[in-house]
């Protein structure tokens, strides 16, 4: 049983330091992203000018003043672009450099290191990552947002959007409690245990304080090994996540965890003995003491099992939730290193001539990135969500007046479909229905490709109209300059030709846009009609491609350089004046991602505990009314009596409160919940099971033992030979 109050004790006392910690470091943490900080959403103006406003926030950032924004880039990642990175450094540091908590001249971030590897630049380095609407102020908030003004509409927020890292902790807490638990059970066995040896000093005319001493120095080698062991493991979970430069944070704390532990042990003690001192001799069937211990034990069994029963299907359900929504994210995942670019400087769009000018730059600028870098374009405006009729969200193809019927959303161009590339299509892994590539579609400049799916066959003709008047009124209005310098020639019901390919049905194709999709939570279309984006575009096709919602993505893993890598092909191109920033797509939907992955493993963290916490108690049960019937048990097992016949009262116990659960658990939920059957059939039938073969291995080491030594293992401190009056009173009270 002593090794039992050493383990569960060292866990509690592990598991509560980490949270202690944890705590402790993330106050620190947030104090400093957020402590001084005012919170100021900014919403830029079409034309805004992002150079402009970046300079404009440096010059007013002097002294204490400071704006930042932070990005979460992944799930132990947070990048902070600040316009006064010193603030955040120990040390002087160059604007042109990266500081990290480990900088190679030693200059280090003031933030903690252990939950995020947190990467600061200079602002005018978000030209890697893209603007995003939220921006942390420190110092001269109205001067900053005098400032901001000029380019967008600014609202200050009247309570910060902060990064919540409850989840963790609740599950270390409710693993902290636990132990908890088991500790003060496993105390209360040793105490029952103790009892004997404490009688018999009494018998032999021992003072309380003297009992009392000896109880406690029975106890030190259990605390000793679980105040050192849970010292050093705490210490080096400390060095493992870099705090322990942190130390001052979090010390004092720890401290006073271990003299509440030891303090709240020392009242137990007293308390316990002091009753037992109140107590007849060698009185252990009918002491209050034992009892108490017993009933408390089984409170927290009865408790633990309802709640299992009815917690149980609960947090399955969340778990399941959470689970379909992580699913549907992986997408994102994936995104991590794609970026679009984004239009900043944008020209005169009135003027024509100039308009033609840089569409043309945009064309030579997207046949040079897609020689150099893995590119693919796919956009769907038709799928953005928007406020319809009713004023209920839903895709704008939903909302648009001119789709009245659902042939209309199937066949119409501003209907259930969009438009991609065959590197997109490459990359969604499409299959097209008569067995061929993607690879092998040909567009011509008299042949535009529409790929539909299989099931919207009898809808061919239709499709068919609908496009050839859509893809004529585009390829014939287009600008005279364009037409041109192009050489595009005029396009007739004759000479213009669509080729439709069918595609397997159920196929779902990821937007790469948070706002747009069937929903927005998995950001995904299934079963569009796809428009094949190919050599012989329209003007204005290729001019949009490069706005932020374009349709056109790039990979690049050189993360916090992508911009300055793709710099030297905008200015080849001509067109380096009007994109300024580069966005990260994973930036839109990290901060959800990543806390649904939370969600996912808290809730799965918290199912195992119920279920093992559950199988503890039932455990611990058996245990302890072995503890307290053992002579009997023993007695019962040397005269022939089987395990079942001798513990059919337990067994018959255990049966109700499982049974009884849950039918409560049925009645709660109003169905029958089978996978929370099994659970409960499961804990039942292993945990009496496990149970059962430690007490037989138990007895059978027993009735090996000789008579002698089985007469010093039911009263430890006496022998055969011993004293005679001693041997009398143990007989009389036994």
């Amino acid at each position: 049983m002593k090794k039992l109050f050493s383990i569960s004790m060292l866990i509690f006392l592990i598991i509560s330091g980490m949270v202690v910690i944890n705590k402790r470091i993330d106050d620190y943490f947030t104090n400093l992203l957020y402590g001084d900080k005012t919170e100021v959403s900014l919403l830029l103006k079409d034309d805004a000018d992002c150079l402009a406003l970046i300079n404009s926030l440096k010059k007013i950032s002097e002294g204490e003043t400071s704006v930042s924004q932070y990005f979460f880039t992944s799930e132990n990642e947070l990048t902070i672009y600040d316009t006064n990175p010193d603030f955040l450094i120990k040390g002087r540091i160059s604007h042109d450099d990266l500081a990290t908590n480990y900088m190679k001249n030693k200059q280090k971030l003031l933030i903690p290191n252990y939950r995020y590897h947190v990467k600061l630049y200079p602002l005018d380095k978000i030209k890697n990552m893209g603007f995003n609407s939220v921006f942390y102020v420190s110092g001269n908030v109205k001067e900053v947002c005098d400032t901001m003004r000029d380019f967008g509409k600014v609202r200050i927020k009247s309570q910060k959007d902060i990064t919540s890292f409850e989840d963790d902790q609740s599950t270390l807490l409710f693993l902290a409690n636990l132990s908890g638990i088991v500790s003060l059970i496993s105390l209360m066995f040793l105490l029952m245990k103790q009892k004997r040896q404490n009688d018999l000093m009494r018998l032999l005319g021992r003072k309380s304080y003297e009992i009392l001493n000896e109880t406690i120095k029975d106890l030190i080698p259990s605390l000793e090994f679980s105040i050192g062991i849970s010292a050093t493991l705490l210490f080096g979970y400390a060095s493992w996540k870099n705090l322990v430069e942190y130390c001052s944070r979090f010390l004092v704390s720890l401290l006073l965890l271990y003299a509440c532990c030891l303090l709240f042990i020392l009242v137990i003690i007293i308390v316990a003995c002091a009753f037992q001192m109140k107590t007849r001799l060698f009185l252990s069937y009918n002491a209050f003491f034992s009892k108490a211990a017993y009933g408390f034990n089984a409170a927290f069994f009865i408790l633990s099992i309802f709640l299992v029963s009815i917690m149980f299907p609960k947090f399955h359900q969340e778990y399941s939730r959470f689970k379909e929504q992580a699913s549907r994210l992986e997408r994102w995942e994936d995104a991590k290193n794609i970026y679009q670019t984004n239009l900043t400087n944008q020209i005169d769009r009135m003027d024509n001539s100039a308009e033609v000018e840089y569409d043309l730059k945009a064309k030579n600028l997207w046949e040079k990135l897609r020689s150099n870098y893995q590119t693919f374009v796919v956009f769907s405006d038709n799928f953005l969500w928007t406020s319809g009729q009713n004023g209920k969200e839903q895709p704008w193809y939903l909302a648009n007046p001119d789709n009245k019927s659902l042939d209309d959303r199937i066949c119409s161009v501003s209907g259930r479909a969009i438009t991609a590339d065959k590197n997109y299509l490459r990359l969604s892994k499409t299959i097209l229905s008569d067995g061929k590539s993607v690879s092998d579609l040909k567009p011509t400049l008299f042949t535009k490709i529409l790929i539909v799916p299989k099931k919207y066959g009898k809808y061919e003709k239709e499709i068919r109209n609908r496009y050839m008047d859509e893809f004529l009124f585009q390829l014939n209005t287009d600008f005279k300059l364009w037409k041109k310098r192009e050489r595009v020639p005029k396009f007739t019901h004759k000479n213009l030709k669509i080729e439709i390919v069918y595609a397997k049905n159920g196929q779902s194709y990821f937007t790469y846009n948070p706002d747009s999709g069937d929903n927005l939570l998995s950001n995904t279309v299934k079963d569009p009609v796809i428009k094949l984006f190919d050599d012989y575009q329209n003007s204005l096709s290729y001019g949009n491609l490069f706005c932020l919602n374009g349709g056109f993505f790039f990979s690049d893993k050189h993360f916090g350089k992508v911009y300055e890598r793709l710099e030297p092909k905008l200015r080849e191109s001509g067109i380096g004046s009007t994109i300024n920033f580069v966005t990260s797509v994973y930036s839109k939907k990290a901060e959800l991602v990543q806390q649904n992955k939370r969600q996912v493993a808290c809730s799965l963290i918290r199912l195992t505990v119920l279920v093992s916490g559950s199988f503890f108690f039932l455990f611990a049960m058996v245990a302890q009314y072995y503890l307290l019937h053992e002579r009997e048990i023993v007695i019962k097992r040397l005269m022939g009596c089987s395990f079942f016949r001798i513990l059919n009262g337990q067994i018959a116990f255990f049966s109700g409160v499982f049974t009884l659960s849950f039918i409560i658990s049925s009645c709660l939920l109003q169905k029958m919940d089978w996978l929370n059957l099994a659970v409960l059939a499961f804990l039942f039938i292993g945990t009496v099971f496990a149970s059962f073969i430690w007490i037989s291995y138990d007895v059978l080491q027993k009735n090996k033992s000789s008579p002698n030594l089985c007469v010093k293992y039911f009263f430890p401190g006496t022998s055969c030979a011993g004293d005679a009056n001693a041997s009398m009173s143990v007989h009389y009270h036994s």
